[in-house]
């Protein structure tokens, strides 16, 4: 279900909060739904370069269960936590690509990716262009 929100769908609004590098969340995003999201992110993004954080370890911190993240992840964003967890990934990589003279390869390090060529692929279904053209963009 799809619902019109401003003239835009409601699942658009969704998807757009995370599309910043800066991480600014839809107004559409409930109040609550937003004081989570900033709590997952605050707890995730000291671990951005961790490539075996996974789900069990995400719950753990949160002291929640993995149903009710995932729940609470799905209403807020339309999400699964695996692809929120590497869209944060994403974003952060491309703050660094546009911030620091770092190599691809150590940005898809830093971030958490074990191989920078899967970096590359992802990145690019995410923004559209190659980690190389969006540094040379900047």
């Amino acid at each position: 279900m799809i619902t019109s929100v401003s003239g835009k769908s409601h699942k658009y609004q969704r998807h757009n909060y995370l599309t910043n590098a800066t991480i600014n969340y839809s107004p559409s995003i409930h109040e609550t739904s937003q004081v989570f999201l900033q709590k997952l992110n605050n707890l995730l993004l000291p671990f951005i370069d961790d490539a075996d954080l996974d789900v069990s370890r995400i719950c753990s911190l949160l002291k929640m269960s993995k149903t009710n993240l995932f729940m609470k992840l799905k209403a807020a964003t339309g999400l699964s936590i695996s692809l929120y967890v590497r869209r944060l990934k994403l974003i952060k990589g491309k703050q660094m690509l546009l911030s620091t003279n770092l190599t691809i390869s150590e940005i898809a390090y830093q971030t958490g990716f074990n191989d920078p060529k899967y970096f590359t692929r992802v990145f690019s279904a995410e923004f559209g262009v190659s980690p190389k053209e969006m540094r040379v963009r900047g």
